[in-house]
């Protein structure tokens, strides 16, 4: 990884140009490289998270990147960030235990993508891919989240879904738990290996490898008899489910 200085200037276009070299070199956006570019005062990084419009999505993750250092220097004050647009890409990669971000009503996509550590509360609905690849940490969405919720879970991530959640939520889940206290569309659980997933009904439940899914019913199963379906599935009310920790 190219050496990084801090950037004085609260503009997000210096932060921008200057982890260009390294995003080139690396393929993708790293939080060391964001916590180095970011400014030292936490009013600039405020005003920079209000204001900031991306152009593309590799400026997104940048400051979907910049919510999660904030959060996490936020932490040691005892404080989370709050933030009221709907961002792509907010706490992404957030990695420290005691961060928290409550975003005032919805949510872009990929809410929480890759997040290894902290709290992520949405107060309305958010977009697609959210939470995915996370591994850590904890997230409550008040409201519906889009398609591929979940995707790639893994590790010790609980995430709370209290709305509806699209097509192919919890696909390819390997770890951790996803709990919908609404329905779930099609292709729930396709591919799933471990973890444990939650919903009401389910409009059809993919093939699984494994893991354990929780549900009050199943419409459809894909490819009914041919498909695999290995994963412990568990139909009966809400009330017998297991309660979220």
């Amino acid at each position: 990884m190219l050496e990084s200085g801090p950037v004085n200037a609260a503009d997000f276009n210096d932060i921008i140009n200057h982890l260009l070299p390294d995003i080139i070199v690396s393929g993708h956006v790293d939080p060391e490289a964001c916590r180095a570019a970011m400014p030292e005062d936490i009013e600039e990084l405020r005003a920079i998270l209000r204001n900031a419009v991306p152009r593309v999505e590799v400026e997104e993750e940048v400051l979907g990147c910049l919510t999660s250092v904030a959060a996490e220097r936020l932490a040691a004050k005892g404080e989370a960030l709050v933030l009221g647009r709907p961002l792509n890409y907010i706490g992404y990669r957030m990695n420290a235990r005691k961060a928290t971000i409550c975003v005032v009503g919805g949510a872009g996509h990929f809410l929480g993508a890759f997040m290894e550590a902290g709290t992520v509360v949405c107060e309305g609905d958010c977009g697609h891919f959210a939470f995915r690849g996370a591994c850590g940490g904890r997230a409550l969405i008040m409201g519906s989240a889009g398609d591929y919720c979940g995707e790639e879970l893994h590790g010790g991530v609980r995430v709370r879904v209290m709305g509806n959640v699209g097509r192919s939520a919890a696909r390819r889940m390997m770890g951790g738990e996803l709990r919908v206290e609404g329905d779930a569309g099609p292709f729930f659980c396709r591919y799933m290996e471990a973890g444990t997933a939650l919903a009401r009904e389910v409009e059809l439940l993919g093939e699984t490898f494994g893991g354990i899914i929780h549900v009050r019913k199943v419409k459809a199963r894909e490819k009914e008899n041919d498909g695999r379906h290995d994963a412990t599935l568990i139909v009966d009310t809400p009330q017998s489910a297991p309660p979220s920790q």
